[in-house]
């Protein structure tokens, strides 16, 4: 048993030791920036959106209110003119 317990306190001694031996960075979220390549930073700063973005546009007929899906990605209809009540 004190073997065993002498084993465990010198692997702890020897872990510390080493711990402490490592230089000590700090590291900041600016850091990686600066090591990425050109073409990854140009990656970095294009978008490329990953769902369409859609919006509902409104227009009034002869007193009558209608909405109708618009996708502004593909820049195409999405369904048809859908009333939607009275002006």
């Amino acid at each position: 048993m004190k073997t065993k317990m002498k084993s465990l306190c010198a692997a702890a001694i020897v872990s510390c030791a080493v711990s402490l031996s490592l230089p000590a960075g700090a590291v900041s979220a600016s850091e990686p920036a600066a090591l990425l390549t050109g073409s990854a930073r140009s990656a970095e700063n294009s978008v490329s959106p990953q769902s369409d973005q859609l919006i509902w546009i409104y227009n009034t007929v002869n007193g009558k209110n209608y909405r109708r899906l618009y996708n502004l990605s593909t820049k195409e209809w999405v369904g048809d003119w859908i009333y939607i009540g009275e002006a």
